[in-house]
């Protein structure tokens, strides 16, 4: 039988996957075997095709993932252990409810200034990483705090108009170098993570360059660390040690 005819075979069923921006990917649902190296082989590996992908998906050729699912690439692939020790900061999970990892988000400082921000504003909401959503999309309250003390940080560059859902806006076409002030993340450990500065803009044009965070509907909505943010970091999912690892500058 031809290679295409087995690959028909293996084709289960349509799907669809959505994802908190609002992003969505349509097709199919199959198994094939997926080779990582010479001895590390998965056989009958699940996994999503695409065929409509809407949203934030142009310019990618997939998603890899890393959820608590029976089908994530971590759970098929059962890894026994993850090399932290090269890894600058530990996070730890917040107790699984579901296959979404759960993190403990306690603060966000701007320039280095903690932003005046009510501690149960993200006890109360709860908070994921997901790498498979653009932005990172905060409480009103926090997004509010954080939009304030950026804009007066950026206070003479150029503004320019909102490219929804993100409305914090700028236009660099005319400029060779900008200063930005710093953003920090701060984890319950505790730990800080200082964004690099291309995990704190998602950039349309160079006249068009917008602040990547997004804020939610309520102050209730779930916190969700999205993957712009996540942007030079080497991210490591320990899951048997049930914590999250940020090595600084691991990806360029």
């Amino acid at each position: 039988m031809s290679r295409s005819a087995n690959w028909l075979q293996r084709i289960h069923m349509r799907l669809r996957a959505s994802y908190g921006d609002a992003s969505f990917t349509a097709g199919f649902f199959a198994t094939e075997t997926l080779t990582l190296t010479p001895t590390d082989v998965i056989t009958n590996f699940e996994f999503g095709c695409g065929e409509n992908n809407q949203g934030t998906f142009d310019g990618f050729a997939g998603l890899l993932g890393l959820a608590r699912d029976p089908v994530s690439i971590i759970e098929q692939a059962r890894p026994s252990m993850a090399d932290t020790s090269h890894t600058a900061f530990l996070v730890q999970l917040a107790a699984p409810e579901s296959a979404l990892y759960g993190i403990n988000i306690t603060g966000i400082s701007v320039g280095g200034n903690p932003l005046s921000i009510p501690s149960t504003v993200f006890s109360n909401a709860g908070a994921i990483i997901d790498s498979g959503t653009t932005f990172t999309y905060l409480p009103p309250t926090a997004y509010t705090a954080l939009q304030s003390a950026f804009k007066e940080a950026m206070a003479n560059y150029t503004s320019a108009p909102p490219a929804l859902p993100l409305d914090t806006c700028y236009d660099f076409s005319m400029l060779s170098d900008i200063t930005v002030p710093a953003i920090t993340f701060s984890f319950d450990g505790p730990i800080n993570v200082d964004l690099d500065v291309s995990g704190m803009f998602y950039v349309l044009d160079p006249s068009l360059v917008c602040l990547a965070f997004v804020a939610n509907n309520a102050d209730t909505d779930t916190v969700i660390y999205g993957n712009t943010q996540q942007r030079t970091f080497e991210v490591i999912y320990d899951v048997p040690g049930g914590q999250i690892g940020f090595g600084a500058q691991g990806c360029s």
